[in-house]
């Protein structure tokens, strides 16, 4: 998310491009600290990807775009455009970890405890599976290098699937055995 920049938001084709990644990692050079912000490339060629929006997150989006412009114009000469979706008032990128702590404080407020925003993630796949989306659309839309990945990180949500699809394959059974 904090790799996000404005030019990976396609609002008429209704898309998110995924074609960067923004890291703490630890320096390389000491000279610079411990650690240092890294924007990279992600780690594979799959993670570079295109992830379709619905309607309301496009219009969520696009009021947030107007948000950020209204800090600009108020913050004036010492707004530093470095054009990530995510940034603060004064247009600076936003570190992962600081994402993550105001997502734990939300998430404490509404009596959430032990969640990440990697959570997220893993929800939406497992909702996703639930919702009958195939398996290989979704390894794409979480960008896995192989659908096997998916599916053996979802699998506890593939399981309810079976059982739902055997009760329906039972159903549809005794319902031909009593015309019969």
């Amino acid at each position: 998310m904090c790799g996000l920049r404005w030019e990976d938001f396609d609002e008429e084709n209704k898309l998110l491009k995924i074609r960067r990644t923004l890291n703490r990692l630890p320096s390389m050079d000491k000279s610079k600290g411990k650690t240092e912000i890294v924007i990279d490339s992600p780690k594979s060629d799959k993670s570079i990807r295109n992830i379709p929006l619905p309607d309301y997150v496009i219009e969520f989006i696009k009021g947030h775009r107007e948000r950020c412009a209204k800090e600009k114009i108020q913050a004036g000469t010492a707004y530093n455009d470095s054009n990530h979706i995510i940034c603060n008032e004064l247009g600076h990128y936003v570190e992962p970890r600081t994402i993550q702590d105001t997502f734990k404080r939300i998430a404490k407020a509404a009596g959430i405890e032990n969640v990440s925003m990697h959570c997220l993630r893993h929800t939406f796949a497992t909702r996703a599976v639930e919702s009958d989306v195939d398996i290989k659309t979704l390894s794409v839309i979480l960008g896995h290098a192989d659908a096997t990945i998916t599916i053996n990180r979802y699998a506890h949500a593939l399981e309810e699937q079976k059982r739902l699809a055997m009760d329906k394959v039972s159903l549809f059974a005794l319902e031909n055995v009593t015309k019969s």
